[in-house]
C-alpha cells in the first residue's frame, strides 16, 4: 500500500472531512474509492475511443434506456 499526501485548499479540505465525517466513512476510504473511480473513467475513454468497441457502447446505451423507458422499475 502505498501513502501520497494531497494539498487541498482550506475550504475544499474541510467540506471532504465534514461529508466523509456525514457519511461514516474514513477520509482514505473515500479517496481512495474517488481514484479507482476516475481510472475506471479513464480507462472507459480510452476503449471508447476505439471505434469498434465506442459502436458497440451506443448500442447498449440505446438498449439501455430503451429498456428503462419501457417502465421496467427494478431496471438500473
Amino acid at each position: 500500500m502505498k501513502t501520497i499526501a494531497l494539498e487541498l485548499e482550506d475550504s475544499v479540505a474541510s467540506q471532504f472531512a465534514q461529508a466523509c465525517r456525514s457519511e461514516g466513512h474514513g477520509e482514505d476510504e473515500v479517496a481512495t474509492g474517488l481514484f479507482r473511480r476516475y481510472l475506471d473513467v479513464e480507462r472507459l475513454r480510452r476503449n471508447l475511443a476505439e471505434k469498434r468497441l465506442g459502436k458497440l457502447y451506443e448500442a447498449l446505451v440505446t438498449e439501455d434506456v430503451a429498456l428503462a423507458e419501457s417502465g421496467m422499475t427494478d431496471y438500473q
